[in-house]
Order: C-alpha cells, then structure tokens, then sequence
C-alpha cells in the first residue's frame, strides 16, 4: 500500500451542474495517485454519467447516499478510500496529500474533515453559514474522541476498515456519523480522528437555499436530536421523505 494513493467516491444523481466543479478540483490535486468513481443512480435523467466518463472516471450503478458510497467501494482498487458528495470540492491542490499524510501518519482507519459554505450571496446570509458551519465544525473537534463521534461527507477509510464495517447503512439519515460510532463501539482497534492539516472541503448551502434557511435547520436538528436519543435506526427511510438525493 503506497500513502499517496486514493479512490475517490462520488454518489451521484442528476449532478450536471455540480459534477464539473468537483471533478475538475480533483484533477488539479497534488502529489497523489487518485482514481475517481462516480456512483450514477439508475434514477438520473441528465448528463452526469456522461460528465463522468469524458474526465475519465469510473462509473458504476448506484442509487441513494450509502448505496452509491458502498458500490463505489466495491469497484475501487486502492487500500484508501475517500468519500465525497458531488456539491462538495477541495479548493487547496494539496488538500488530498495534506488529508492522506495526516491518516496515514496518525494511523487512522476512519477520519472526518471540516467544512466551509460555498456561499457567495448578502453579508448577513454569508455570515449565518459561516457561523452555522463553525458550530459544526466545533461539535466534529469536540465529539472527535467520544464515543458518538460526529462527520459527514469527507470520508477517509482504509478499505479493511471498511469492509469489516459492511459499509454503510443503507436507507438511513446520518449513515456517515453511524459508520464512525458503529466502529469505535464495535472494534476498539479502529482508530478514528478529524484531519485538520489539510483544511476545509467547500460545501454546496443548495438545500438551506432550496428549502429555505429556518425549515432546513430545524429538520436537520431534529433528525440529530432523534438519533441522539433513540440511534440511527430510529431514521429508517428519512430519506425516502426529506433527502432525495439530487
């Protein structure tokens, strides 16, 4: 296993209009080896898996979040696995080689990355993302060595990891933090942390400005708050009802 090497993951449906900005940041990285795969839900109605294979990526079926993550997964062929969304993208060309090194160096098996809005709008509007996305960014740093560790797209795991893991849980809300809790709690040998030298991944506000600011923070802090008192498979299908994956 070399430590510059990489799969990337990407779960896509109907993803035209993000999947080029996510790709083209890949392509411009750094000092690794990287493929990319593009999980395309047999759902998709535009050109994301034609996007996919004119920039050279892999693309297998897929469908919702975990499924496409888990396909995704079984069709790499590196030991590091990286899963990203498609409205997610590195701005720093070193942010792979910087994640990868801070892994392999601390021995990770799962690791979580932070978060800045891609948001260019009004001060007042900007300022509220930033702020909304501190505050998470605190709780991942905060809950890094609890046993209820807290992450989401941005995904760092080594493939053994992974798979004694079976991947992630498929048709829940919150499959990325249920990975990170399902492994401390149920292999103390799994090692998981927050990278914090390689900065922030850029991360799509499309939802708040979809569904509105106020409805979407509540929904989403509802649904924690649900798993916090009653676990993760309290949110089977919640994303049958609120996130379509799009």
């Amino acid at each position: 296993m070399k430590n510059n090497e990489v799969s990337v993951i990407i779960p896509a449906k109907n993803e035209e209009e993000y999947l080029p900005r996510i790709l083209d940041s890949l392509l411009l990285q750094n000092g690794v080896f990287m493929e990319i795969i593009v999980s395309v839900s047999p759902s998709t109605t535009d050109k994301t898996a034609l996007i996919a294979e004119k920039n050279c990526c892999k693309v297998v079926e897929g469908g919702r979040l975990a499924t496409g993550r888990n396909n995704g997964a079984k069709n790499a062929i590196f030991d590091t696995l990286f899963f990203m969304d498609a409205d997610t993208y590195p701005e720093d060309k070193y942010f792979l080689s910087n994640a990868l090194e801070e892994f392999h160096s601390r021995k990770l098996d799962v690791a979580g990355t932070l978060f800045f809005p891609d948001f260019e709008g009004n001060r007042f509007k900007k300022f509220l993302y930033k702020f909304l996305y501190d505050i998470e960014n605190y709780i991942f740093l905060k809950r890094e060595k609890s046993y209820k560790p807290k992450m989401r797209s941005g995904i760092f795991l080594n493939r053994n990891a992974f798979f004694s893991l079976d991947g992630f849980k498929e048709g829940i809300f919150g499959e990325d933090s249920e990975i990170a809790e399902r492994a401390i709690e149920h292999n103390p040998k799994l090692n998981f942390g927050i990278l914090r030298s390689c900065g922030k991944l850029k991360n799509s506000v499309r939802r708040y400005e979809r569904e509105g600011f106020v409805k979407t923070l509540l929904k989403i802090l509802y649904l924690n708050v649900k798993a916090e008192l009653f676990g993760y498979n309290s949110l089977k299908g919640v994303h049958e009802k609120f996130y379509e994956l799009k």
